[in-house]
């Protein structure tokens, strides 16, 4: 190499370092015009043409510059990383293999490895990616970056109880890395511990105040665990500091949301939709906000435009508006966009919810039998659900069952001794069986002026959790006055979250299993009153079974008809004990009854209260429009006009139900049924 030329390359490589790219890029090809094979030239314009992401042009220099010298590590890694970013993965594996025998030096073949890893990853073939970063760690293994790209690729896998392995490894070697701490959090959500990804989140935060996403998803860790107000000031902080973030507004507008701020929660989601136009939730979550608050033309017009703005997410835009068109009783049109939607095209947690959509047309249709079996699907593909197996049924439904059996050992002790209660406050509890038709009475007693109804919240549980699950039935009838006036103020702070308690109107607490804490209810609350509704017990298992219910410890019994039925009798042995031990003050209306005789079952039950007829409570439809939001899956049903089509409705499934029947024989009697 003559003096000129080794000249312009030390100015070419002068010009590189000081970030002189385009002078960098003319001297060196000037080196190559007159030394074409000149290796550091070649190796350099090759990084240079790599940085403005050209492998395919890179890759010429980088194969120059290592034939020239095949000693060199940093020609090898060079021509790697160019066939790994041009996608060439099998040639990048075979040029590790062949450089790390070749090369003077190996220190730094981690970093091939890695970057193999990388690319792997983003190529989508994860497997792969997973053994060339397990084999860059097993030659670094006290670098925390290789350990961090490890365990992103195994959340990818599916494996984050694996990735938090990773991520605890990165942090004990740089306990200060903020990124590790948030990944870490990350994996721990995912896997539902939510106490740990809060506490990670924070140091992640503490580490890097300004990190938005840690921000967010603390937030959204902090929803699951029911801190809202906490949750809402990270939102906020983590919009403040990046405002086009559109999954900080998605997020602020479900808290909304769950919060029945209802015109808010649209803000947020419309303001996600803003800032990122094709974002496929913001458009989801409000065509679902105005379907349960009965918006259904807002719903078809949120529909169409994210099937424009997000066409790739079509099918689930389409699925609803094949529900408005259902809800409409346009059931042709409706059908006809059912059979469009590709289920595998679904979001997994819509999936169920249009089983279930799929099956109440084919109910319409009078194809029972397919109906049966879309219905069976849909408890299926509940069962194959995360949520599903966390809820843990068979804990709950134990638990229940040993209540009843603890209640019948009692019987023959000493009788239940209530207390005076002195306070002045008492609720009345609206139990029954889910799908009982709760959800009808609540809002026909809401619309009388002197009644507030305070649906599915969790007063009786604040109660059950301040005095501990484990408490049998017996503990529970010790309690002295000193606790039972705490547990009194636990229901009565929970309760005022949710009713202005000033305004000295009846309250109805309305949780239709309510019916299994009799006990600690009468316990607390000596002078309570109780309404319970009744439906055939055919009927009510039946249409708990065709319900996509929330999945909880209790819903989660909901997905196959044998447990069902077997918590139906669980629950109606609880009341069946509790009724005459606990002396109870209670009003049974059957739903058959109140959809063929309104005026005078409700009549009688506000007779029940010593409250008065009011023209509003047969309004009732009027009542629902007017509500946030039902909680239920009934909240559609109670905007229609009383109707009859679904009562005896198991007789279209009745040799589907066949096997039931003995089991639920002393019921229907008892309450005046035939089966």
């Amino acid at each position: 190499m003559t003096p000129e030329i080794r000249q312009a390359l030390q100015q070419a490589v002068s010009a590189h370092n000081k970030g002189n790219f385009q002078e960098a890029e003319r001297l060196y090809r000037i080196v190559l015009k007159l030394f074409p094979k000149q290796p550091d030239a070649n190796y350099n314009l090759g990084l240079l043409v790599l940085a403005v992401n050209k492998p395919t042009l890179a890759l010429p220099f980088f194969k120059t510059a290592l034939s020239t010298n095949p000693n060199l590590e940093k020609y090898w890694l060079g021509y790697i990383t160019a066939l790994i970013k041009d996608q060439r993965f099998d040639k990048a594996k075979k040029l590790i293999r062949q450089g790390s025998k070749k090369a003077v030096t190996q220190k730094r073949f981690h970093e091939a490895y890695n970057s193999l890893g990388l690319g792997l990853k983003a190529a989508g073939n994860l497997r792969d990616a997973e053994i060339s970063l397990r084999k860059a760690i097993s030659l670094m293994p006290d670098f925390h970056i290789l350990h961090i790209n490890l365990g992103n690729t195994l959340i990818e896998l599916g494996r984050a109880k694996d990735a938090v392995t990773c991520f605890k490894k990165a942090i004990s070697l740089k306990p200060d890395f903020a990124i590790t701490h948030f990944n870490l959090a990350n994996a721990l959500q995912i896997l539902e511990k939510f106490e740990e990804a809060a506490a990670s989140f924070k140091q992640a935060i503490s580490l890097n105040p300004d990190n938005f996403e840690a921000h967010n998803n603390l937030g959204f860790t902090l929803c699951n665990l029911q801190r809202p107000k906490e949750a809402e000031s990270h939102y906020k902080r983590a919009i403040a500091l990046n405002p086009d973030y559109s999954e900080a507004y998605l997020n602020m507008g479900n808290l909304h949301y769950s919060m029945e701020r209802l015109e808010k929660a649209v803000e947020s989601y419309q303001k996600a939709i803003e800032t990122k136009p094709d974002y496929a939730e913001p458009y989801l979550n409000l065509c679902e906000l105005f379907e349960k608050t009965h918006r259904l033309e807002d719903v078809l017009t949120i529909a169409e435009n994210g099937k424009d703005k997000v066409p790739e997410r079509e099918d689930e835009f389409l699925f609803f508006e094949a529900s408005i068109f259902f809800r409409r009783e346009c059931y042709e049109r409706a059908g006809g966009l059912i059979s469009k939607i590709n289920f595998a095209k679904l979001s997994k947690h819509r999936r169920t919810a249009f089983l279930k959509l799929k099956a109440d047309w084919l109910q319409h249709q009078k194809d029972f039998d397919g109906a049966f079996d879309a219905f069976l699907a849909m408890n299926q593909n509940a069962k194959n659900t995360a949520k599903y197996r966390n809820s843990q049924p068979d804990q709950y439904y134990d638990f229940q069952k040993e209540k009843v059996r603890e209640i019948e050992q009692l019987q023959d002790s000493l009788p239940f001794k209530g207390m005076v209660q002195a306070d002045r406050f008492q609720p009345t509890f609206l139990i029954g069986f889910p799908r009982s038709g709760t959800t009808l009475l609540d809002t026909i007693l809401r619309s009388h002026s002197k009644i507030e109804v305070i649906e599915e919240q969790p007063m009786v549980r604040a109660m059950s959790e301040k005095l501990g699950y484990s408490k049998s039935v017996s503990d529970i009838e010790n309690i002295d006055e000193d606790l039972a006036r705490n547990l009194r103020e636990v229901y009565i702070n929970e309760l005022a979250k949710h009713v202005d308690l000033s305004n000295k109107s009846l309250v109805i607490d309305k949780l239709p299993l309510n019916i299994l804490s009799i006990p600690l209810i009468k316990k607390v609350f000596p002078n309570a009153k109780f309404i319970l509704v009744l439906r055939h017990p055919l009927d009510c298992i039946l249409s708990c079974w065709m319900q996509n219910f929330n999945l909880n410890p209790a819903m989660a019994n909901m997905v196959e008809l044998s447990r069902i039925v077997d918590f139906y009798c669980t629950a109606m042995e609880m009341l069946k004990l509790c009724e005459p031990r606990y002396q109870m003050n209670i009003c049974t209306i059957r739903y058959e009854d109140l959809v063929a005789n309104f005026d005078e079952n409700v009549s009688n039950l506000l007779t029940f209260f010593d409250l008065c007829w009011e023209r509003e409570v047969k309004d009732f439809q009027k009542t629902a429009l007017r509500r946030a939001k039902v909680n239920t899956p009934s909240y559609s049903q109670v905007v229609r006009p009383l109707y009859d089509s679904a009562t005896y409705r198991w007789k279209k499934y009745e040799k589907q139900l066949l096997t039931y029947k003995p089991k639920l024989l002393f019921w229907a009697q008892s309450f005046g049924y035939d089966l």
